[in-house]
């Protein structure tokens, strides 16, 4: 929740120091030659905060329903192990 939390503020606040798209409004109009390439970092920046927010989002979901299914009772609980494979590195070079 702390990295949610941190995301969230990373892309919405309106503090330029803090937010990217606060920043990205602030910079425009800056007579800085780099202000094109700063803008567009920060919207990059906050497109890839998203992002992550959004999978991590998704995994919480789809792991919650998985184990909700599982307690009760409606899908049962499946484990798969490879088979065991004798390395050649431990026997004699």
């Amino acid at each position: 929740t702390v990295t949610m939390t941190a995301g969230w503020q990373k892309v919405f606040s309106a503090d330029p120091r803090l937010g990217f798209l606060a920043h990205a409004a602030s910079l425009a109009g800056s007579p800085n030659p780099d202000t094109g390439r700063l803008i567009f970092n920060d919207r990059l920046n906050t497109f890839v905060a998203l992002l992550f927010m959004v999978v991590v989002t998704v995994l919480i979901g789809t792991s919650l329903r998985e184990w909700w299914l599982v307690l009760s009772g409606r899908k049962r609980a499946e484990t798969h192990e490879a088979p065991y494979v004798e390395t050649a590195y431990a026997a004699g070079d």
